[in-house]
């Protein structure tokens, strides 16, 4: 029972539940702001805990609290109005700091939660339960409101002395040891009451009314992580047009991180995930109001993209329920040459940092944003140019401010395909962002087990992905991918008892070991007609599948091996060109660069991704083909036919052929055109690749294409007129766009494309020009030998000074203008800095512009010490 005192120190004066709720959220309000203000954080342990996240929390149950009166109105909740009322008072005391106050409001939501719970258990099990059982949960329910009654006086007591008293008191005991004596109390009497709610629960039986449904339903939302508000974005202007506003995003990123979500989910497994989503450690993490990563890890093929799929959905689905629901951010990481960008460190956080700022285009942008992109236009307009991409540094910032007002949650799908060297730059502004974050973040990351991921985040709560954790999905997976092969008549034209199909779900489900790749695998395997035309080659086939994806691969492989001349050559133009095309190819340019003839129709996919063994998929919702899976492109690249010069000579001839190819069928002249753009901008990127190994074929053609009678060749200067339109569509700070500009001069020369991209043999083709000057410059005012050296070009440059070309030609008038000396020092290209010192280039001379640096100075600006 309540002592005397404690009567006294929780006694209110009104009686009205409504009003000191409605108190009692205006005193939260004032205290959130207050700790907003304040940045306001309470260090428990070796963790920090936002205490404006805490309040929030006091605000969801407060609600709550009112929705159990709406459920059942004639449950009289006016006696909970002492508690309250005392929780009230605490709040609206004047406590200034952190500690002390964090520690009281983290009593304070725990209580909180406890008077919502009690008062729905009250309602919904003693008017429904048996007499003896009744008897146990009422007193049960009198002792823990007598702890709940009892930690309010003594926490009032406490936080109400004068600061010097709570000082002095503080020397001997911290804030939250004061009052944990009745806390403990709480807890043990919380323990009594759930297990006279658990002997009496069976009694309730399933058939409630409507009210109590609804109470039902309140008592499981009280377990569940509270949803966090924003500031409402509509309330806030930018005053930018619409036609601003997307200049802006597009400034910020051009990646459709939408779009790769629904590819995704366009074979997701509805209601898949369910595991993760009840994982301890997840609802603990999503609970908890510290800032902090969760990481889900596991071996490759085991879901986890899918997975973070389910995950996203489902945070979508809450923030539906909410005005004003705080951003999520995601980024599917993804290694593709084609898109460099998704594996890009800049790249993924200006991507996050586009979702934070803005929740749709139509609406306003944060202002730490719009001042940024006001501020970066203004500059480029003054030189002409672009506004210059953020730095992942910079986004790191811009993410702080965003967050200095609003909690967020961030996702981060496949780190491992994040480029291997910088991954630690994402791990590290991460981990900025949540030990300097001012709101609630949460960061959610998935990842194969890598060495450098594992060693930062293996103190981190973490989720790894065992076979019993997914096994569920896997069985559904099964039944629903067997079942379809059988109705779409795929394996055995359909024809299969009920006794093998059960065979078949029992295999792989014994085989799957936490892998849903290996299950597509086999099945894929189990629906080829060629091999498998019975139920007795079935059952053997199912009694000797491979165990690893590795051995799966290798079945399909030597099959595509073993498959017509045609279909295995189409099949590996397919695998060495998603190797290494430099942007993502439409289908229909993708059809034309594997010369697979014919009139492109959906028919065409099909062909080719059969001629591929489903080793290679098409994305319908951005028409690109790509790897099935990370694991196949990993398979393919060990392969030894797959070398970077390999892959890259087919596609530079492929491409060079679209120019010089003369022929009179409609389909294959159809296929080239289709195939121009991507062979304009980058068949010198794949020459480059090779440069050193040019076979004499692929030299041949590259001389037909430059070079003719003694001139240049008209489809050269068909080329350049092509460029000087397709480069400028490029982004501008695509190294490429600059490495086109380069090749511009008066007149055309191929020269400068010789230079530029290290093609030195055609250098050597170059001597049979009439009347070539080798020191000519290009209309950036630089010579070849210029740009050799500041590309690295060793062996170029070595031609050109055999040549004559002048070594210490002046720089050009320009910002970026340098000696040959000066571009290679600054680049630090050790050898061609020793060749041009052999050939006697002045080490003194100062560049034409650029503060006039010296080829010393230039060195020593880039930090090549060498």
């Amino acid at each position: 029972m309540l002592s005397d005192e404690d009567k006294k120190n929780i006694n209110s004066d009104r009686k009205d539940k409504l009003a000191i709720l409605r108190d009692l959220l205006i005193v939260v309000d004032k205290k959130k702001q207050v700790c907003m203000e304040k940045r306001w954080k309470y260090k428990k342990g070796n963790q920090e805990v936002i205490i404006r996240d805490q309040l929030e929390k006091v605000v969801v149950w407060v609600d709550k609290f009112k929705e159990v009166g709406d459920a059942a109105v004639q449950y009289d909740t006016g006696y909970a109005s002492v508690p309250w009322a005392a929780v009230r008072f605490i709040l609206q005391l004047a406590v200034n700091d952190s500690q002390i106050f964090g520690a009281m409001v983290e009593g304070v939501e725990h209580i909180s939660n406890l008077i919502t719970r009690y008062a729905i258990i009250e309602h919904l099990h003693l008017q429904n339960t048996a007499a003896m059982a009744k008897d146990q949960l009422s007193q049960s329910l009198v002792k823990v409101y007598t702890a709940i009654l009892q930690y309010l006086s003594k926490a009032k007591r406490y936080y109400d002395r004068n600061t010097a008293k709570r000082m002095g008191m503080a020397i001997l005991q911290t804030a939250e040891s004061n009052v944990k004596e009745y806390l403990d109390k709480i807890l043990v009497e919380e323990a009594n009451v759930d297990s006279c709610v658990r002997l009496v629960g069976s009694e309730v039986g399933l058939n409630l009314k409507d009210g109590l449904q609804r109470l039902e339903a309140l008592l499981h939302q009280l377990d569940d992580p509270i949803n966090r508000s924003a500031t409402q974005l509509s309330d806030l202007h930018d005053s930018f047009k619409k036609s601003e506003r997307l200049e802006l995003f597009q400034w910020l990123s051009t990646i459709p991180h939408i779009t790769h979500h629904k590819t995704i989910g366009n074979d997701w497994m509805a209601r898949s995930g369910q595991w993760l989503l009840r994982n301890k450690e997840f609802i603990s993490w999503r609970k908890s109001s510290v800032s902090s990563v969760l990481w889900l890890h596991g071996i490759p093929g085991s879901g986890k993209t899918k997975l973070v799929f389910s995950i996203i959905q489902h945070l979508h689905s809450e923030n539906n329920s909410s005005s004003a629901p705080a951003p999520i951010a995601y980024f599917y990481c993804a290694r593709n040459t084609a898109e460099p960008q998704r594996a890009d460190p800049d790249e993924i956080m200006r991507s996050i940092l586009k979702q934070l700022s803005s929740s749709k285009p139509d609406l306003s942008v944060r202002e730490p944003i719009a001042k940024e992109y006001r501020t970066r236009k203004e500059e480029a307009e003054q030189q002409g140019c672009e506004p210059a991409k953020l730095t992942i540094a910079e986004c790191e910032e811009l993410i702080l401010a965003l967050l200095e007002h609003n909690p967020a949650t961030i996702i981060i799908d496949a780190l491992d395909e994040c480029i291997s060297a910088r991954r630690y730059e994402i791990l590290k502004t991460l981990n900025n962002i949540i030990q300097k974050s001012a709101s609630l973040v949460k960061v959610f990351v998935s990842s194969r087990d890598d060495n450098d991921i594992v060693c930062r985040l293996k103190d981190s709560p973490n989720v790894i992905i065992h076979a019993s954790d997914n096994s569920k999905d896997i069985e559904r997976f099964i039944h629903s991918e067997v079942e379809k092969t059988i109705e779409d008549k795929r394996m055995l034209r359909g024809d299969i008892s009920d006794e093998l199909k059960n065979q078949i779900i029992t295999t792989l489900a014994n085989g799957a070991n936490g892998m849903f790749r290996w299950v597509s695998l086999q099945i894929q395997n189990l629906c080829d007609a060629q091999r498998i035309k019975d139920e007795e080659e079935l059952v053997e086939e199912l009694g000797h599948l491979p165990e690893t994806l590795r051995e799966s691969y290798d079945i399909i492989y030597k099959r595509i091996q073993a498959s017509g001349g045609k279909s295995q050559v189409i099949a590996k133009k397919a695998f060495k060109w998603l190797l290494c095309a430099q942007r993502p190819l439409e289908s229909l340019e993708f059809i034309a660069a594997v010369d697979l003839h014919g009139q492109h129709s959906k028919k065409s996919n099909d062909i080719l991704l059969d001629m591929c063994c489903n080793l290679v998929v098409l994305d319908v919702e951005l028409d690109i083909f790509r790897f099935a899976h990370l694991s196949v492109r990993e398979y393919i690249e060990d392969l030894d036919e797959y070398t970077n010069i390999e892959i890259h000579k087919l596609a530079a001839e492929r491409c060079i052929d679209t120019y010089i190819c003369k022929t009179f069928k409609p389909s294959t002249t159809e296929q080239n055109n289709v195939l121009i753009p991507y062979a304009t901008l980058y068949w010198p990127v794949h020459c480059q690749y090779i440069k050193c190994h040019l076979t004499d074929k692929l030299k041949g053609k590259i001389r037909q294409f430059a070079l003719q009678d003694g001139g240049v060749s008209p489809l050269f200067l068909n080329w350049i007129s092509a460029t000087r339109k397709l480069h400028k569509q490029l982004n501008w700070e695509d190294p490429l766009r600059r490495k086109l500009q380069t090749v511009f001069s008066s007149p055309y020369t191929p020269l400068f494309l010789a230079c530029c991209f290290g093609l030195f043999s055609s250098v050597d083709d170059l001597t049979t020009l009439k009347n070539v000057n080798w020191n000519q410059r290009n209309e950036d005012g630089k010579t070849g030998l210029q740009v050799a050296a500041e590309e690295g070009h060793i062996e170029v440059v070595k031609k050109l000074l055999t040549a004559e070309a002048d070594v210490n030609a002046a720089a050009a008038a320009t910002d970026n203008g340098r000696t040959a000396l000066q571009a290679a020092a600054e680049g630090g290209h050790i050898e061609v800095v020793e060749k041009l010192l052999a050939a006697k280039a002045n080490v003194n001379a100062a560049a034409a512009a650029n503060y006039g640096r010296t080829a010393l100075q230039a060195a020593a600006r880039k930090g090549h010490i060498e």
